[in-house]
């Protein structure tokens, strides 16, 4: 199946009571959202699930790992705050609960108020065609990281994308894909260090395909032509041929200062292994407000 499960989407439940701490029973007011909606209260506990009271992934039935769980108590407003979020190793599902609990007081009727917010995420499915150009890199990223053999699922062009959100986070480089017709053997542009470096990107589907010194040669041509130093072939083929290697490293190039790097399938996906884990999670995006 060519397809990627995301749930990097969510859906959230918050809901805010105010009352008086001598009576329960005096309400000042009482709200439900859903999804940034205010809907009322009946359908607020239709809608909500119990997922966030669950220790056991509700898709896979994996144990969800407490990633993060924070306590504070703030003495300015006589506030505390919770945050606990869980996540599945397996399938990637998340839920998060916020609380929020403050006290304070309203001097024209001599009451003392808590004011309880509850916030609770849940990560909802999304599904994408690997091959599909709509498709985010990160989630392509994340997926390949897993399943390195997928690799021929994907567009030409899509690996080029690929490589090019690899290599922007393990240079911290700027990075342009530029790769088309007419690209003149360049398929990414990168900058480092002030200093230019041209990227050839080749997609093979046959993982036994060997790259021919031709494309080595090619991306010579480019650097002369752009007057760059620095050149990288990344191929997903499993391995360059002898006189590709040779070409790579002729003493003309080194004698001009000129470095040709190249990368097979087996060194890209470990490269990308190295950067991939830094992506940021759906929950770390997530204004949790002062305190935590």
């Amino acid at each position: 199946m060519n397809e990627i499960i995301s749930y990097k989407d969510y859906v959230t439940y918050e809901s805010s009571h105010t009352e008086d701490i001598l009576s329960i029973r005096d309400s000042s007011h009482s709200r439900y959202y859903y999804s940034g909606q205010e809907i009322s209260p009946l359908n607020y506990h239709r809608l909500k699930k119990a997922v966030t009271d669950s220790s056991t992934c509700i898709y896979c039935d994996e144990v969800l790992s407490i990633i993060d769980k924070k306590n504070s108590i703030r003495s300015l407003d006589t506030s505390s705050v919770s945050l606990e979020i869980r996540y599945c190793e397996k399938c990637n599902w998340w839920n998060a609960k916020y609380l929020k609990i403050t006290h304070g007081s309203e001097r024209l009727h001599n009451k003392e108020l808590i004011t309880t917010v509850r916030e609770e995420y849940e990560g909802i499915i999304k599904s994408y065609a690997i091959d599909d150009y709509a498709t985010p890199i990160e989630l392509i990223r994340h997926y390949l990281n897993a399943n390195h053999d997928k690799y021929n699922l994907i567009k030409p062009q899509q690996f080029e994308m690929l490589v090019a959100s690899v290599f922007k986070d393990f240079f911290s480089c700027e990075v342009r894909h530029v790769g088309g017709p007419g690209d003149n053997g360049v398929d990414i542009y990168m900058v480092l260090n002030n200093m230019p470096i041209l990227v050839q990107v080749k997609h093979r589907k046959d993982p036994k395909a060997v790259e021919a010194p031709s494309i080595v040669r090619e991306l010579i041509g480019s650097c002369v032509m752009e007057n760059s130093k620095h050149g990288i072939i990344v191929s997903s083929a499993d391995r360059f041929s002898a006189q590709s290697r040779s070409n790579a490293v002729n003493e003309n190039l080194v004698r001009n200062n000129i470095r040709i790097d190249l990368m097979n399938r087996q060194d890209f996906f470990s490269t990308m292994k190295l950067v991939t884990n830094n992506v940021v999670k759906p929950w770390e995006d997530i204004d949790w407000g002062i305190g935590l």
